[in-house]
């Protein structure tokens, strides 16, 4: 790790993530309020940048700032409801915890599809109780 806490690899994984959005250096520049050039120093390891600067980076390029900065990597789930749309989820879990998912997943006997379906069930049921009025009798 380098002393401002930017793992190496930071200059690649910079550029894929421009290149994946489509960005040009101007417009990644633009977006985060800072001088292509500078972009252009940060993707050949020639500088690296303050934490408010990567803060911005990441959230112009949409990631994780985790991954941007040490190259935790970031799971992308396809979320399919029956013939709908397809949405995808960008799931900023450690590649620890996203393995202790795994393991929790397969433990109980399900698919990793599975279980994310179960999670994203129960964590919908849990919103409808919390917002159900107790005082409501009109059922």
């Amino acid at each position: 790790m380098t002393t401002s806490g930017i793992k190496p690899g930071f200059p690649e994984r910079l550029r894929e993530a421009r290149e994946r959005g489509g960005l040009t250096l101007r417009e990644l520049g633009e977006l985060v309020g800072i001088n292509y050039s500078q972009i252009s120093r940060y993707e050949q390891g020639i500088a690296l940048p303050r934490p408010g600067v990567l803060v911005r980076l990441a959230e112009a390029l949409a990631m994780p700032l985790e991954h941007l900065r040490d190259g935790e990597e970031v799971r992308i789930i396809e979320l399919v409801a029956g013939d709908e749309d397809v949405a995808f989820a960008r799931v900023g879990l450690s590649s620890q915890e996203f393995k202790e998912f795994q393991r929790a997943a397969e433990h109980a006997g399900l698919t990793l599809e599975e279980a994310v379906t179960e999670v994203i069930r129960l964590g919908i049921a849990a919103q409808k109780s919390v917002e159900q009025d107790p005082s409501d009798d009109h059922q």
